[in-house]
């Protein structure tokens, strides 16, 4: 198997990749039909595979650690730098292939979390991810074809980072809390403004998704572990 092969059959363990090192997979089914109650209908799907580039990381070839794939098919994930710890963000498809996106100056890396879904009224995606600065320092920001933004802390805050987009560019995801030591608030950011959503249970709180018409958040809350004795 080479690189950008195609692999169809039955729903199974798809083959290794021909390369080294780890590889994104991107996972598509259809004509799923169950034959019976008892029959395994997963084993009745067709799987399409697609094994998408490496690039030279700091321990041989780097596959990426895909997080998330819209409605378009498009990937969006981030590859390790070759010479450092930190990440580059990057997207694929199967139009366009793997591009980077360049985070701005004084930044160290960036992971990208996730991606929107496009529609008529939002024909390119947004990803949304978390930056490292210089100052060692971590940001939420949102892309959108070729434009970068750093989203806004809350007063006094020093850390956050986006974890999920809506269809229509809402993001959320956490900000450090100042006021209590290394606990973090659920956060949600519409344009350029932010809005915290205090936990009703423990002192944490941390939204993981959104619905992609905006209007479900979800996420967990809880005791921060440096607050409990």
């Amino acid at each position: 198997m080479e690189i950008g092969d195609l692999v169809r059959g039955t729903l199974a363990p798809p083959p290794p990749p021909a390369a080294l090192g780890r590889a994104w997979v991107g996972l598509a089914l259809w004509g799923c039909a169950m034959l019976g109650l008892g029959g395994p209908c997963l084993g009745q799907c067709r799987y399409e595979v697609t094994i998408l580039p490496q690039i030279q990381g700091p321990f041989g070839p780097d596959g990426g650690q895909p997080r998330a794939v819209n409605n378009a098919g498009i990937v969006t994930g981030h590859y390790s730098q070759a010479n450092n710890d930190y990440y580059d963000p990057a997207i694929w498809s199967g139009k366009d292939g793997l591009q980077f996106i360049q985070p701005p100056p004084g930044t160290e890396g960036a992971q990208a979390m996730d991606i929107s879904d496009i529609a008529p009224a939002q024909p390119t995606p947004t990803v949304v991810g978390e930056m490292v600065l210089t100052d060692f320092s971590n940001r939420a920001f949102r892309w959108n074809d070729g434009t970068w933004v750093t989203l806004p802390l809350p007063k006094g805050s020093l850390l956050a980072g986006a974890t999920a987009v809506s269809r229509d560019n809402i993001v959320v995801g956490y900000a450090f809390d100042p006021k209590l030591t290394d606990t973090y608030l659920a956060a949600k950011w519409t344009g350029s403004a932010i809005q915290t959503i205090p936990p009703t249970y423990g002192q944490i709180s941390v939204a993981e998704d959104i619905s992609p018409d905006g209007r479900i958040i979800v996420g967990w809350m809880g005791s921060s572990p440096s607050l409990v004795s």
